[in-house]
C-alpha cells in the first residue's frame, strides 16, 4: 500500500512582516545565540539584550503607534517570540510576559491614563512589565488567592505574596491579581497595577 500526502501551500507574509522576521532573526542570531550558555550559567537575560530589545521597538510590537507600539498586531508579535524563542526560549520569554501577558491587560481593560503611564513605556521596553497571579500555597488556584486588598480611602492596600513571577526581579510594573470581596469568589477578584518603588514593595 502506498500512502500519499498532500501538504497546503503555506501562505506568505506581508512585506512588513517577512522583514520583521529577516531583522529580528538576525538579531538574535547575531546578539542572542552568542551569549546563551554565558546567560544560562547566570540564571538571568542580559540587562543590555533587554534595553537593545526595547529600542528595536520587540516589547510593543502588536500595539497601536498612539501607545509605543510598532502597529504590527499578534502575527508581528508571534513572529518575534518565534525568532527570539528559537535562539533562547528564556530571552523570548522576557518580551512574551512583558508584552503579551501584562501590558495586554493594559491595552484590554486600562483606561487611557493608564495606557500613557504604564503602557508606552512598556511598549518602548522602558518599562518591564510581570504578571502576578501564582501564590505559593495555592499555586494557580485562582478561587484559593491568599492576596487582599483593602479599600483605605482613596487608595488601596494589598498584602500578599506571589510566587513563580516571571520578570519579576526587572520589572518596573506589577500586575498583581488581589481579592476586593472574598465573600464574591471569582468576582472578588480585582487586578492592580503596582509601581516597583511604592513603600512595602518587596
Amino acid at each position: 500500500m502506498t500512502a500519499t500526502t498532500t501538504s497546503q501551500p503555506t501562505a506568505e507574509l506581508p512585506p512588513e512582516l517577512e522583514a520583521l522576521r529577516a531583522a529580528v532573526r538576525d538579531f538574535a542570531d547575531r546578539e542572542v545565540r552568542p551569549r546563551v550558555d554565558e546567560m544560562e550559567r547566570n540564571g538571568d537575560v542580559a540587562p543590555d539584550l533587554v534595553a537593545a530589545m526595547g529600542a528595536l521597538g520587540y516589547f510593543g510590537a502588536p500595539y497601536p503607534e498612539r501607545w509605543g507600539g510598532a502597529g504590527l498586531g499578534e502575527l508581528g508579535f508571534t513572529i518575534v517570540q518565534e525568532e527570539l524563542s528559537k535562539a533562547h526560549t528564556s530571552t523570548g520569554l522576557v518580551v512574551a510576559a512583558s508584552t503579551g501577558l501584562a501590558a495586554r491587560l493594559i491595552h484590554e481593560f486600562g483606561d487611557d491614563a493608564q495606557r500613557d503611564r504604564y503602557l508606552v513605556p512598556m511598549s518602548r521596553g522602558e518599562v518591564v512589565g510581570a504578571f502576578c497571579l501564582t501564590e505559593p500555597s495555592g499555586g494557580s488556584d485562582v478561587p484559593a488567592m491568599q492576596t487582599r486588598a483593602v479599600r483605605d480611602g482613596d487608595e488601596y492596600v494589598l498584602s500578599g505574596e506571589k510566587a513563580f513571577v516571571t520578570n519579576g526581579g526587572r520589572a518596573g510594573a506589577y500586575l498583581v491579581f488581589a481579592k476586593t470581596d472574598p465573600a464574591a469568589g471569582r468576582r472578588g477578584i480585582s487586578l492592580f497595577v503596582v509601581d516597583r518603588d511604592l513603600p512595602g514593595v518587596e
